[in-house]
């Protein structure tokens, strides 16, 4: 506490340098001079619903074709969250892809659900396939327990929720590798009906995001071998698969995609 809040420290720092990586308007309100990651994942959203807003799935209470066709897209931000007061990143996704064609009704935040009942009524739209987008936080769609708890009810449970996933996108890097287990095992369960899905890491080259993925990738690497139990071992190496998924995330953040390499080599 030698530092006063309002005053520059390490986490204000971080906290800017995250907004900036995802879009410079989260810290300075003007265009930014390029495409930002919402651009981005606005474009291959939408490209991932048009290949698949034709798609067929089973009614996970009835068995039965669905009524309503398409997949569901999970979109993952930690940050930018819905703001009345103030330009943010969920908003402009959404602006974006209603603008590309994507109806308005179909495009949802988790944060619109302030209960646990209108939780389980947000997961069973898209469980019936009303919801094509659904934007949310670690914090708000990552751990469902309480939403078993509701939706069990109706003979459904969290791992029907995505059971029509077809693509997760992750805007942000969270600081932790356990939260970005909670955001994966959205989509990567039992009881979701696609063959394969998409799971994508939007990076900005020379940002914040080479920060945020190589503390990630060091995080991962030591907690895997740490848990495994291994008291005889005095050494710990890096090749958990987690670890190396936040090295390639570094690597392209940091613009030169030959760091991979090199962390390969040296592990």
């Amino acid at each position: 506490r030698q530092v006063r809040p309002d005053e520059d420290n390490m986490l204000l720092i971080a906290t800017d340098g995250r907004k900036a990586a995802l879009d410079i308007r989260m810290v300075i309100p003007r265009d930014p001079s390029g495409p930002s990651k919402v651009d981005v994942a606005a474009d291959a959203i939408h490209r991932i619903w048009e290949n698949t807003r034709g798609n067929e799935y089973l009614d996970t209470v009835t068995g039965q074709p669905s009524a309503v066709r398409g997949a569901l897209q999970l979109v993952f931000s930690d940050i930018g969250t819905p703001n009345q007061d103030r330009w943010n990143a969920y908003d402009e996704l959404r602006q974006q892809l209603v603008q590309r064609g994507i109806p308005a009704e179909q495009v949802r935040y988790m944060h619109e659900a302030k209960t646990d009942v209108e939780k389980a009524r947000l997961f069973a739209a898209a469980r019936a396939g009303h919801v094509a987008v659904l934007i949310g936080s670690t914090e708000k769609m990552g751990v469902g327990t309480n939403v078993v708890q509701v939706v069990q009810g109706d003979g459904a449970g969290l791992d029907d929720v995505g059971a029509n996933a077809i693509a997760l996108h992750h805007l942000d890097c969270p600081w932790r590798p356990s939260d970005i287990a909670q955001r994966d095992g959205r989509i990567m369960r039992q009881g979701n009906q696609n063959e394969e899905v998409a799971i994508v890491r939007y990076v900005t080259e020379r940002s914040f995001d080479s920060y945020m993925w190589q503390t990630v990738e060091r995080k991962a690497g030591s907690f895997a071998q740490l848990l495994r139990g291994k008291i005889n071992a005095r050494e710990i190496e890096e090749i958990d698969t987690s670890a190396l998924s936040a090295a390639e995330a570094k690597a392209i953040a940091s613009g030169n995609p030959l760091l991979l390499e090199h962390s390969v080599i040296l592990n």
